[in-house]
């Protein structure tokens, strides 16, 4: 993260800062201003605590920093995308043997400002998108020599969930709702349930006791579990109703599914068991249709 944030910084700095006709205090503030957004992450986790993605800072903080370094980070992409038709435009005055003038780096200042305009209202949107409860998306797939008896089969798939400051059992509950009224035949949770430890963040998730689905609700780990004290969690989240699957698998629907699920990557950076898809489905019927669930 440090790395990617000094690329970035570089970058701005380089190209919208260094290029204004200003003095070198305004542009001093400028890339401070810059480096603020840049390392975003290691400058809150320094006053949130020991959750480097979700420190436990004031809402208003939190959704202000966010909306920051997406500003910066929407910024960055958008300046890259600006400085291929500025390259289109220098080749093309080398090509006629024109020289850059002081309006031509006027007008790429002003387009720099606009580009970072529209960061700011993407950025909000995004961030009002991300806060709000999320619309049902509905897929459907086809499979070859499908039992007659699970035609129509339903699976509500629920992921990255991020339990934390900003996401609280409010939203949970309404994601929990939204999910029922589909009438699923089978719920998944497709990890990364939480930020923070069960002491924390137990609460927030007590909505997903409320989940229906007539062959049950499974759940997979995410790397945030590891994150948030993997054991504890592997403990707690199958008092909420869900069948956790580590490299396991169930066979559900009269024995006509198996339903595997395999651990996260992440698991090896705490000696943890690594995922593993044929240990996943060992010993389940070779005539069932198969489902992985995989974070």
């Amino acid at each position: 993260m440090l790395l990617f944030g000094f690329i970035l910084l570089s970058y701005i700095i380089c190209r919208a800062i260094l290029p204004l006709r200003l003095h070198w205090g305004w542009k001093a503030g400028l890339v401070l201003a810059a480096a603020l957004a840049a390392f975003k992450f290691h400058i809150l986790h320094w006053f949130g605590g020991e959750m480097f993605f979700a420190p436990e800072l004031p809402v208003p903080v939190l959704l202000g920093a966010a909306w920051y370094y997406a500003v910066f980070f929407l910024f960055f992409f958008l300046l890259a995308g600006a400085d291929i038709g500025r390259g289109i435009v220098l080749a093309w005055m080398f090509c006629r043997g024109r020289k850059r003038t002081e309006r031509f780096r006027v007008v790429g200042n002003r387009v720099n400002l606009a580009l970072l305009a529209g960061a700011m209202m993407l950025a909000a949107i995004g961030i009002a998108a991300g806060t709000a409860v999320p619309e049902v998306r509905e897929e459907r797939i086809e499979l070859e020599r499908l039992p007659q008896e699970l035609e129509g089969f339903t699976i509500a798939v629920l992921a990255d969930l991020h339990a934390d400051t900003l996401t609280r059992a409010g939203r949970i509950r309404a994601i929990v709702e939204r999910a029922n009224a589909c009438s699923p035949d089978l719920t998944v949770i497709a990890g990364d349930f939480v930020d923070g430890r069960v002491v924390e963040r137990g609460a927030e998730l007590r909505p997903l006791e409320e989940l229906r689905a007539k062959y049950g609700v499974f759940g997979v780990p995410g790397n945030h579990e590891y994150y948030s004290g993997y054991r504890e969690w592997m403990r707690f989240l199958p008092t909420l109703g869900i069948r956790m699957l580590e490299n396991t698998g169930e066979t559900i629907a009269g024995g006509r599914l198996t339903l595997a699920g395999v651990t996260d990557p992440a698991a090896v950076r705490f000696g943890l068991e690594a995922p593993d898809i044929r240990g996943a489905f060992a010993g389940t019927p070779a005539e069932t249709v198969k489902v992985l669930l995989a974070h």
